[in-house]
């Protein structure tokens, strides 16, 4: 708490100053209603402005779907009530160590004095007497009283406290009833089981993405892996054949030395012996089982695009190789990235473009190696229609501890930048 040097008036501590502003219902109800006793039309015609207000607040809410938008129309029903001047619904972290705001358009000021009582331990005294609390902005205070008081309302979800709903209002013990406390609990209550239905069918949504993200990374692996198998048998069939080819060309050779039609055979014959062996070596990996190891992230790269370049031609997809030389390995496996480039190219072939271009680029930046995989094609439009595919390359970096971005180019194109640390965790 701050100390005011220049002010020698003795004041009361928080506690103490909670406890002045403390009152029974009775008491207030009394107070209250007692200028009223004599002058019934006016008692019905606040009752009337209350029941309206509820009315009115509930009906709002019915054309609110979202956080933001129902928050609105809380504060904008409680302010025809309690006129204030900051007021916003803060809900505890996962680790309940600080209290977080549940709008992006929350008063900052009003963040830090929540937290600020609820370090010193205001706040866990209102949740143990379950009620809500006026407490004075010690700020402001004076002889005369504080310029500025705090209406703090517990929050609770199942019995559970949830957080707190804090409006900084110039209202006093004299001038606020027990009445309109109830009735702004009323309305805060019907917001906060709203805004725990959104809630709720946000984490159910996250959570059916993730699951379609994950199944099919494994219906994506069950591909990989019926495919090596068949591969597996097709290239014992090539390969059987493609030696008594070889066998035969030498003799060939030993009988005419000069035969220019011998010397296009061994040339053809030596590129499929190089496919073949580029596939058993892309086959041959466990992907049940992958070990982490480090790796040229270049090499990979490379190996990749030997493999898949006739296919990107056929696809009319033309690819540019631009890998920075001599950068520092990273601890990954060669898979891996086999599998983050056939999502990334998965996303542009779903493009409909006669001619798709592509650059992927490798550097080397303090302690990350960045991946950049631009595309002449923009990826942003309609991207939850390819969003299992860059969902997939997100989760694959994050197993690596790094980070991803898309974004859109000047030339209406877009580039994936991938962040891979060089130092982080050994993990299977």
């Amino acid at each position: 708490m701050r100390v005011h040097k220049q002010n020698t008036a003795k004041y009361p501590t928080l506690l103490e100053a909670m406890g002045k502003t403390e009152r029974a219902p009775e008491n207030a109800v009394e107070d209250f209603f007692g200028s009223f006793e004599n002058n019934p039309v006016v008692l019905a015609q606040k009752y009337s402005h209350i029941v309206q207000n509820l009315i009115l607040f509930e009906k709002e809410c019915e054309n609110a779907f979202s956080i933001d938008g129902i928050l609105e129309r809380l504060k904008n029903s409680v302010r025809r009530i309690v006129p204030f001047k900051a007021a916003d619904i803060f809900f505890f972290g996962e680790s309940k160590g600080e209290l977080k705001p549940i709008s992006r358009f929350y008063d900052a000021e009003l963040l830090e004095t929540v937290n600020h009582y609820y370090k010193e331990g205001i706040l866990s005294v209102i949740f143990e007497r379950r009620n809500p609390a006026l407490v004075p902005d010690l700020e402001s205070y004076t002889e005369k009283g504080s310029d500025f008081n705090y209406l703090f309302f517990p929050v609770y979800v199942d019995r559970a406290e949830k957080g707190v709903f804090a409006i900084k209002s110039t209202v006093t013990r004299e001038n606020y009833s027990q009445i309109e406390e109830n009735v702004v609990m009323i309305m805060l209550n019907s917001a906060v089981n709203k805004i725990e239905k959104l809630l709720m069918r946000e984490r159910l949504n996250k959570a059916y993405e993730e699951l379609q993200t994950y199944q099919g990374k494994l219906s994506n692996e069950f591909r990989l892996a019926a495919i090596g198998e068949l591969t597996e048998g097709i290239l014992e069939e090539i390969s059987t054949p493609l030696q008594v080819i070889v066998s035969l060309v030498d003799l060939l050779e030993m009988e005419d030395t000069n035969s220019v039609e011998i010397a296009k055979i061994k040339t053809q014959v030596s590129k499929i012996d190089k496919v073949v062996k580029r596939l058993v070596r892309f086959t041959n990996l466990n992907h049940r089982n992958i070990p982490l190891m480090p790796i040229n992230i270049n090499d990979a790269i490379r190996d990749y695009y030997n493999l898949v370049e006739s296919t990107l031609r056929s696809a009319h997809i033309e690819c540019a190789l631009d890998l920075r030389d001599n950068i520092p390995s990273i601890l990954s496996h060669p898979t891996y990235i086999h599998q983050i480039l056939t999502n990334l190219f998965g996303l542009v072939r779903k493009q409909r473009n006669k001619t798709n271009g592509i650059v992927i680029q490798t550097r080397s930046k303090g302690d990350d190696i960045i991946l950049r995989f631009v595309t002449s094609v923009k990826l942003t439009d309609n991207l939850s229609e390819k969003n299992l595919n860059y969902r997939i390359v997100q989760n694959l970096v994050k197993k690596h501890e790094g980070e991803s971005s898309l974004e859109d180019t000047l030339d209406s194109g877009s580039v994936i930048v991938l962040r891979f640390p060089l130092i982080r965790k050994i993990r299977g």
